[in-house]
């Protein structure tokens, strides 16, 4: 997501629908790309790299249920609002079943409709900003050498300089010497914020795996 601008992607064969939407969130300040078949929106090069998709329910030769399940079968997130003239709660169970963030019925209450593009979009954002918050911290851990990863594991589980430094073999000052190259290379300025940063990291990964 390097756009300046959040992108909202739109799928319909209407055209009017397509211009409608286009103008209504370009006056957001969103970036617009609009596609009237299937194969258009299947085909842009990097779905994930926009931040939320508005499709039409009911589309020639298939729905946005399938255009849903064939964008999570290329590992793509993106998360979908679905918009439909037919709209019946069966259609709605299915949708949302299969991943959509939310469903709205034509006529389309826009007021509604862009406050719940405007909370998908900043969710992405903020997901966006901690995947790259946690590629960082991977990167600097995988910067530590042998020695300095044992020390910091024991100084994340809150164990003393001395204990450390006798499960190692290793002097209570050598200790502390990899400690503070831990400290540097893991870009934060105190044990304390050390341990907070590697345990934040810890949580969110374990939380990641379980997902």
């Amino acid at each position: 997501m390097v756009a300046t601008q959040p992108t909202v992607l739109v799928l319909d064969d209407d055209s009017q629908v397509r211009e409608s939407l286009q103008a209504l969130l370009e006056s957001r300040g969103y970036h617009i790309e609009t596609f009237g078949t299937v194969e258009e929106f299947l085909q842009r090069a990097a779905l994930h790299d926009a931040h939320c998709a508005v499709v039409d329910l009911r589309l020639p030769g298939t729905s946005a249920v399938e255009i849903l399940k064939a964008a999570r079968s290329r590992g793509c997130e993106l998360p979908f609002i679905v918009i439909t003239g037919y709209g019946d709660i069966p259609s709605a169970v299915r949708a949302m079943r299969a991943g959509a963030a939310d469903y709205f019925t034509k006529p389309l209450e826009t007021a509604q409709l862009v406050h719940r593009i405007e909370e998908v979009v900043q969710d992405q954002l903020r997901t966006h900003v901690s995947r790259l918050a946690q590629r960082e911290v991977a990167e600097r851990l995988e910067s530590l050498t042998r020695r300095e990863r044992e020390v910091l594991d024991r100084v994340v589980e809150g164990k003393p300089t001395k204990q450390i430094a006798e499960e190692l073999g290793i002097s209570s000052k050598t200790v502390e010497v990899h400690r503070s190259h831990v400290t540097r290379k893991m870009h934060v300025r105190s044990v304390a914020e050390l341990v907070r940063v590697v345990t934040k990291y810890q949580l969110e990964t374990d939380s990641s795996d379980d997902g």
